[in-house]
């Protein structure tokens, strides 16, 4: 999402645009270097509590490795909400044939888009739990799906967006979702993937 140098646009598709012609922007490339480097920033200057795994600093490079299940949810409930919201507030128009404001347009619903996943998230991961809890998360879920069907309609959704639809009964049915969630289990796969073996079963 965050990989790839800064032109926003991408000129050979862009030529071909005449005055009459609907402006398609979904080849503009929003985040950029400058962007990632602003969501860096702000990663770097956020003061958590103790208990909170923030993302890496060098977020959205190779070097950050793979993020753990925690980051993810810590990057997508507050810190990338946050910076885009800072990065994309004040955008403006030059006027350029209605393309900045088409940019600015798209910027306005990927942001939105963001927010209902962020949203969704903060239901989903309270610590208590209510019909109200499940309908909220249920409501944003479905509305977070919905834009994404609208700003990428050449993109199939995946597995894990359809099990996410699931969650709102399963928040009813088993309780909050610290009781049943995998986070312990990926941090015994993660101890485990940190030991040394020759790959050879019942040998040294």
């Amino acid at each position: 999402m965050f990989v790839g140098a800064l032109p926003t646009i991408d000129e050979e598709s862009a030529v071909d645009n005449d005055a009459n012609s609907p402006i398609d922007c979904g080849h503009y490339r929003l985040i950029g270097k400058k962007e990632l480097e602003q969501i860096q920033q702000d990663i770097s200057n956020t003061i958590r509590p103790r208990w909170q795994s923030g993302p890496p600093k060098q977020l959205g490079t190779k070097g950050c490795g793979k993020l753990k299940a925690d980051q993810w949810r810590s990057s997508m409930e507050f810190d990338i909400p946050v910076s885009l919201v800072k990065l994309w507030s004040e955008a403006k128009s030059t006027g350029s044939d209605g393309i900045d404001d088409k940019i600015n347009e798209r910027k306005f619903q990927i942001r939105e888009s963001t927010i209902l996943l962020t949203t969704a998230l903060h239901w989903a991961t309270s610590y208590g739990t209510s019909p109200e809890h499940a309908a909220e998360y249920m409501e944003n879920m479905q509305a977070y799906l919905s834009s994404l069907r609208a700003l990428f309609p050449h993109t199939d959704l995946r597995t894990s967006h359809h099990n996410a639809l699931f969650i709102g009964e399963m928040l009813l049915r088993f309780g909050p979702i610290h009781g049943w969630w995998m986070f312990p289990f990926e941090r015994i796969i993660g101890l485990l993937q940190q030991i040394n073996t020759n790959s050879k079963m019942g040998t040294a």
